[in-house]
């Protein structure tokens, strides 16, 4: 991002980016004037996350089951075509299903990993390669890997195993990935965000108003985030913003965790 708050020319990627924190990310990349790519495996919200984007034509909406190796693939070889590069990859993509261990299957346990833990892995093994080519055509210092734990990868949760376990595995994979890529030298910075509740339209759904009340009731700040305030933490650390910024976690959590 330069001093006016551009990201013009850049080339991102927002995986998850059809609704809530993606498409609130790929908004504020695109408002930043970077071309961006919105990944999502839902085909009709996609479609119409594209057409909210400032910017049209420079953005490219694509189909993606992010849990999928030769997905990846293809993935990489259309942004490599198009772009030869790579300058901000997000890794948003997840999901959470509240269920006790006892009454949680193999088959959904390894779903709730492979959705937000997986994909963490295959999009930064799969586009590492752009990301580190990234440069030589780039104003920026380094290129950005954001990938959006939460605050269940920090401290557990009742009926979240599956999910802390995943979100707090995407922490460590974090730091792991940005310590190798300096190891190799690689000028790809790679950070985490953490959001706390967030009032998303399904986590909305998800709760009655009355439940609603009392999650918000242990929250410092005493209300939700919304997807926009994770968006502007995701965008300081895919930007230029936080050039001295890498293997850390941001949390928005509304002081959940300060307590």
């Amino acid at each position: 991002m330069t001093d006016d708050g551009s990201l013009a020319g850049a080339i991102a990627v927002v995986t998850g980016a059809a609704s809530g924190i993606g498409l609130a990310t790929a908004h504020a990349l695109a408002e930043a004037d970077a071309a961006v790519w919105l990944v999502d495996r839902d085909a009709e919200a996609l479609a119409d996350a594209l057409d909210s984007c400032r910017g049209g034509a420079q953005h490219v909406a694509w189909h993606l089951d992010v849990t999928s190796e030769a997905g990846w693939l293809d993935f990489f070889a259309a942004v490599d075509e198009r772009h030869g590069r790579l300058d901000i990859l997000i890794n948003n993509a997840g999901a959470a299903h509240p269920q006790p261990i006892a009454q949680t299957s193999l088959a959904e346990w390894r779903s709730s990993l492979a959705v937000n833990c997986d994909s963490v892995f295959l999009g930064t093994r799969t586009m590492l390669p752009l990301l580190a080519r990234s440069l030589p055509w780039s104003r920026r210092s380094a290129s950005a890997i954001v990938n959006v734990s939460s605050v269940r990868g920090m401290i557990g949760g009742a009926n979240f195993a599956a999910y802390c376990a995943a979100k707090g595995a995407v922490r460590m994979f974090t730091k792991a990935a940005a310590l190798e890529c300096v190891a190799l030298g690689q000028r790809v910075r790679v950070n985490s965000v953490h959001p706390g509740f967030i009032e998303t339209p399904l986590a909305r759904a998800a709760l009655d108003p009355e439940a609603l009340a009392r999650r918000v009731s242990g929250i410092p700040l005493q209300r939700g985030g919304n997807a926009e305030e994770v968006a502007a933490a995701i965008l300081f650390l895919a930007s230029e913003a936080s050039s001295y910024m890498t293997g850390a976690e941001l949390v928005v959590d509304g002081g959940t965790l300060a307590g």
